[in-house]
């Protein structure tokens, strides 16, 4: 016999790109895009053009979404 425990499990959460994010909220998407597809444009770079406009997200975040190794491409 199996018993259903699946009322005792938390809900899958849904993950988000904090790059996804930013592309949809800032009136510069295009130019992020652009930035992150740029070979000779730095992951650093990138981190402290998102910080001055507002973003709070980690370099790491950046790294992530470059390596499309982010929520963004599961």
């Amino acid at each position: 016999m199996t018993i259903d425990l699946s009322e005792f499990r938390k809900p899958a959460r849904a993950v988000k790109c904090g790059i996804k994010t930013a592309i949809e909220t800032l009136d510069e998407a295009e130019t992020l895009l652009a930035a992150l597809q740029a070979p000779d444009i730095t992951t650093s770079s990138i981190h402290q053009w998102l910080r001055r406009r507002g973003e709070t997200m980690a370099a790491t975040t950046v790294a992530r979404h470059r390596k499309q190794d982010c929520a963004c491409y599961r």
